[in-house]
């Protein structure tokens, strides 16, 4: 359901109605990573047809049609709460399914591709990774370099604060596992090799057998903790917000 535009399929379809499908897509995108309900769809996207056959199909009349839409159920994120979401929430299981983030992921990759690579083509067999994995108290210790005792993590779950505090510190980053700026995609078999082992052998599997620019991306940094899954994320985000962008009318930016 996630695609970049230029992988919708157009057969038969005019240039108006392929730049409205585009901004639709753009409009679920958001709300999607944005946790905005779904309720009610089949009747929005009814009332955006019949809009459309009224006014026309051009993109200006259905960006003016969503971006006039102030309810819960039917508003457009703006850049500001699109980026929030992006890098602060989890979504990896919780607002987004694995096959949502990586369909997320695969638009992520192919858009680093343009221009400079031989191929836009990604293996069907890729499936989503996290950098620090979901169990990591055996090989990724916390700042002062010790392991969670079980009364901190259990501590850690009850409790939404987070700070300096080694309670604090693991509550930051059970949050942090399931944004976007831990979240890769690999070949299953490479998936299933690295998963929970420490970052040195992670790091150096992705530098022997991915191909994938954003793969190689992190290779490049040396120490993977919350500091640069925060800044990843919000590298990801710029991306993210080309393709799949605050839609523009006259005298309309957001």
């Amino acid at each position: 359901m996630i695609r970049s535009q230029q992988n919708f399929q157009t057969k038969g379809c005019s240039i108006e109605k392929i730049e409205c499908l585009s901004v639709l897509l753009t409009f679920i995108v958001r709300r999607a990573i944005c946790g905005l309900t779904t309720k009610n769809y089949n009747k929005f996207f009814l009332s955006a047809l019949r809009h459309l056959e009224s006014k026309g199909f051009s993109r200006e009349n259905i960006v003016k049609f969503l971006t006039a839409q102030g309810s819960e159920s039917a508003r457009l994120p703006t850049d500001s709460e699109f980026e929030g979401a992006w890098i602060t929430a989890p979504m990896y299981g919780r607002r987004l399914t694995p096959l949502r983030v990586r369909a997320v992921l695969e638009a992520i990759e192919r858009k680093k591709r343009q221009g400079f690579h031989e191929t836009n083509h990604l293996s069907d067999n890729l499936s989503v990774e996290h950098i620090m994995p979901a169990e990591w108290e055996k090989h990724w210790p916390l700042a002062d370099g010790e392991q969670p005792t079980r009364d901190e993590k259990l501590q850690a779950v009850f409790t939404s604060e987070e700070n300096n505090a080694r309670v604090g510190q693991i509550v930051r980053r059970q949050r942090l596992l399931n944004t976007f700026g831990n979240l890769t995609v690999l070949t299953k078999p490479l998936n299933s090799s690295v998963s929970n082992g420490p970052y040195e052998a992670k790091r150096a599997a992705l530098a022997d057998h991915s191909l994938l620019v954003m793969n190689r991306e992190v290779t490049r940094v040396e120490n993977w903790n919350e500091a640069e899954i925060e800044a990843r994320g919000k590298k990801l985000f710029e991306i993210a917000r080309e393709i799949w962008p605050y839609p523009k009318t006259k005298g309309n930016f957001k």
